[in-house]
């Protein structure tokens, strides 16, 4: 079996009145040389909110970052090296240069969501940095990626974005590609998500369906073999918000999509969190 580079659903979205994070809450162990999932790790916070700044990231990837699990490699960077009167771009630069300086040298895919305001033009204004890990980059070597500027593959080409509110997915993307990108290219724009028309409880429910279907779309699939798909995405759907008055905030720790709700609703859960291996 061909090892799946799907192993996490993350999606960002931005409106006019604020920014939503939101994720699955699953980790798996892979065997590194079949690729076949050895171990699956439930309830893992795939979020994090910078309280000094009230800017948020979610991760995908990699769960530890040399010997530390991805979040308490976080809040070591927090404290280490964010001060107050960091911008956005500032974070992003310094998480950047941190991950750049990881021993050992960090060779697997793996990136951050990192979304917060930026006063531009005399206006707080939502903001999404991509800061990741390619295939095509040389080992150790990452990226500080505005998301307002696109980029297309490993040739950095940018231009501005055709969307004033990027959306930004990684991991187990298929559900939110046909969403955002698919359904509108087969009815030709006359349906298309426009997130600078959306309230955010409107963006809180559409981040909650992506990560969720994502979640339950794996009951139904097999391999090239005939064998059920590894459930690589699952758990609870965990939701935060970024809005210019109050910064980060938790929405939701988490909605159940996962399949033991066989009930086929979604159901609030308290989980206990812990870190993984591999997201």
């Amino acid at each position: 079996m061909e090892k799946s580079e799907n192993l996490t659903s993350t999606f960002t979205i931005l409106c006019p009145y604020g920014i939503v994070l939101a994720a699955d809450s699953i980790g798996t162990i892979r065997n590194p040389f079949s690729g076949e999932v050895e171990k699956i790790i439930p309830n893992i916070q795939k979020i994090y909110g910078f309280s000094k700044v009230g800017f948020g990231t979610s991760f995908w990837g990699l769960g530890f970052v040399g010997d530390k699990p991805i979040l308490d490699f976080l809040a070591e960077f927090e404290e280490s090296s964010v001060e107050k009167t960091d911008t956005l771009d500032q974070v992003a630069e310094k998480l950047r240069d941190h991950l750049s300086k990881v021993t050992p040298k960090i060779s697997d895919r793996m990136g951050l969501h990192l979304a917060g305001y930026a006063t531009i033009n005399g206006k707080p204004t939502p903001q999404l940095r991509h800061v990741f890990h390619e295939k095509w980059h040389i080992a150790g070597v990452f990226v500080a990626e505005n998301c307002h500027i696109e980029s297309l593959g490993p040739v950095r080409k940018q231009f501005p974005a055709y969307r004033p509110y990027p959306p930004l997915f990684n991991g187990d993307n298929a559900i939110a590609n046909c969403l955002v990108n698919f359904i509108p290219a087969m009815t030709n724009e006359q349906q298309k998500i426009a997130p600078a028309l959306l309230k955010l409880e409107e963006c809180i429910d559409l981040a909650a369906l992506v990560v969720g279907v994502s979640i339950q779309r794996l009951n139904y699939y097999v391999d090239p073999q005939y064998r059920k798909v590894p459930k690589t995405v699952d758990g609870t759907v965990f939701i935060a918000k970024i809005t210019p008055d109050k910064g980060f905030e938790w929405v939701k720790k988490g909605i159940d999509w996962s399949s033991s709700n066989s009930s086929g609703g979604r159901r609030r859960s308290s989980n206990r969190i812990s870190p993984s291996n591999c997201l």
